[in-house]
């Protein structure tokens, strides 16, 4: 296989990398085709040995720097990761799901992906290589240029930093599944409905509210925490909403989730956004999570009118 074959090969498991290390689509893209210019600049010296594992090494290099630039700017307002929808780019064929510590599913849900942020890029990157694609600690050293011996180190410490994920994971399982989208089409029927009581029956009491605007467009600034201020906060979205065009309800990043379409777009309102939830063990809504940035909403599915029709059923 030559290096350009592999390259094209190993396209979507480099994409699905790349996108776990910075949780933006766009920096994904940027990785890969990055990826591409330094491999053919600079191609490794013996192109008979599997090409699979240098370039890992290569986009996760890649990604590292992408996620150090992206941290020194300044984000306006809470920062969420890109929502995508579950394809072959979230888990590609050519990448088989290991007996890791946590699944590649698992690995591109919103909650995983929030967690990492805890994680500098060289622990990020140590930690998906050996608890998501279940790297020997050989090639994590080799992937970050350090000893085995710092290279142990290294994980352990990020995976001290993932504790508190680690008590309450976000592994989409069947019932998960089920129990996220019976909450979601309870919470839309409660919301839209007006029943503030229905709402926040549906909460935890320590829910969080979060939204990505980027600054594109107007929403609350920091994260809301607590049943009544996220049940009045939701209430007076509502009361400000615009003209809801289409609702399409659809897995992203391993959970369902809604995506609703607005005509026209205003400075308050996006012409798309995406709610995604986290349900805890009870099926409460532990998590509300608004995409509103519209350079994020690109990978997700735009919902056709036919689809109000639910949406006037409430």
């Amino acid at each position: 296989m030559t290096l350009r074959e592999a390259l094209q090969h190993h396209q979507r498991q480099l994409w699905a990398i790349a996108y776990r290390m910075t949780g933006t689509a766009n920096d994904a893209d940027d990785v890969v085709q990055e990826v591409w210019v330094r491999a053919l600049a600079r191609p490794p010296r013996d192109l008979g040995a599997p090409l699979g594992g240098w370039l890992r090494t290569v986009a996760l290099n890649v990604a590292r720097d992408t996620l150090r630039r992206r941290r020194r700017r300044p984000y306006d307002g809470p920062w969420l990761p890109t929502p995508i929808e579950d394809s072959a780019a979230l888990v590609p064929d050519d990448l088989p799901d290991a007996e890791a510590r946590y699944s590649l599913k698992e690995s591109a849900t919103f909650a995983f992906l929030l967690a990492l942020e805890a994680l500098s890029p060289r622990e990020r990157a140590a930690l998906l290589l050996a608890d998501v694609l279940d790297a020997d600690t050989a090639e994590v050293a080799r992937a970050l240029k350090v000893t085995r011996s710092n290279a142990k180190v290294i994980v352990h410490r990020a995976r001290k930093r993932m504790a508190a994920y680690d008590k309450h994971r976000c592994v989409p399982t069947t019932e998960r599944v089920d129990a996220t989208s019976t909450a979601l089409l309870r919470f839309l029927s409660a919301a839209q409905s007006g029943d503030a009581a229905a709402v926040a029956e549906l909460l935890a009491d320590d829910v969080r509210f979060t939204a990505d605007t980027g600054g594109r467009v107007v929403g609350a600034r920091k994260v809301v925490v607590g049943r009544d201020a996220v049940t009045k906060l939701q209430m007076g979205l509502l009361a400000k909403g615009g003209n809801v065009t289409g609702i399409a309800f659809t897995n992203l990043n391993g959970l369902p989730a809604l995506v609703a379409a607005i005509i026209p777009p205003t400075a308050r309102h996006p012409p798309l956004s995406c709610v995604l939830i986290d349900v805890d063990e009870y099926g409460r809504i532990s998590e509300v999570r608004y995409v509103l940035h519209p350079d994020k909403l690109t990978r997700v599915p735009h919902p056709e009118r036919a689809a109000l029709a639910m949406v006037g059923s409430g």
